[in-house]
Order: structure tokens, then sequence, then C-alpha cells
């Protein structure tokens, strides 16, 4: 078997299998990474067509000193919407009030959702640091 009809091969068998996201909705500490990655037939679901992108919200009502976190399956671009929505200060919660604070992260690898609001972050840090290398060169 040559390269190319291996390479067709492996695309054909990797369409058959859906991104695999963390789907938990709730308070903080009800949806933590231990708890997730402790009980993954529970907490894992398999993306149905079309949804390219695990999403982790995090937030604080106004009024609220709870936090509450969302994992999910979502678009790229319905991610990225949201994301800007929570940078601008313009996400706002079930009752349409304004969120008192928010972060959000979009990543595409199975189970790439379960980590907490801290690693934010270290993402956007580490993001950073490359952009930045990359122009320096």
């Amino acid at each position: 078997m040559n390269s190319f009809s291996l390479l067709v091969l492996l695309a054909v068998l990797s369409t058959g299998y859906g991104l695999r996201c963390y789907n938990c909705p709730g308070k903080e500490a009800d949806c933590t990474k231990e708890i997730l990655e402790g009980n993954k037939t529970k907490y894992t679901d398999t993306c149905v067509a079309g949804m390219d992108t695990c999403m982790r919200t995090w937030g604080q009502k106004e009024g609220d000193d709870d936090s509450y976190v969302t994992n999910t399956c979502m678009t790229k671009q319905a991610c990225d919407d949201l994301k800007k929505k929570c940078e601008d200060n313009e996400l706002k919660d079930e009752n349409e009030k304004p969120m008192k604070k928010c972060a959000i992260a979009c990543c595409s690898s199975d189970e790439c959702n379960g980590s907490s609001k801290v690693s934010f972050g270290v993402i956007f840090l580490a993001a950073c640091s490359i952009i930045g290398l990359a122009l320096i060169k």
C-alpha cells in the first residue's frame, strides 16, 4: 500500500469518530477536573457532526458568590463569539443580567475542557509567549 492510499484510508477512518468533550453544567465545585476525570462515562459526550470544539465557561452572576461552569460541545465560531462577549463584558445570564465575572476557553482535542479557571490564564500566557517569540524573530 503506497503512502497516498494509507493517508486516504486514515482520513476516511478518522471521520467516523467525533470529538469527545466533557459535559457538566452546574456549580464549579460539582464539575472539577477530578470529578470529570473520575467518572468519564457519566461526564463525557461524543459531539454531534458540526460541533468541532470543546468549551468550558466559568462565571459569577451579579449578587451571587457561587461560581458556575458549563463544559460542552460547541462550534468554534459560537465559542469564539461567546469568548468575545465575555472579554467585552457583554455576556449575560439566563435572566439577561450581565455576568459579574466570566472566562471562556475553546479547545479542539478530546476531553480538553476539564480544566479549572486557573488554567485559562496559563493557556493565555503560553499563547502570548509563543506569539511574542514569533514576532521577535
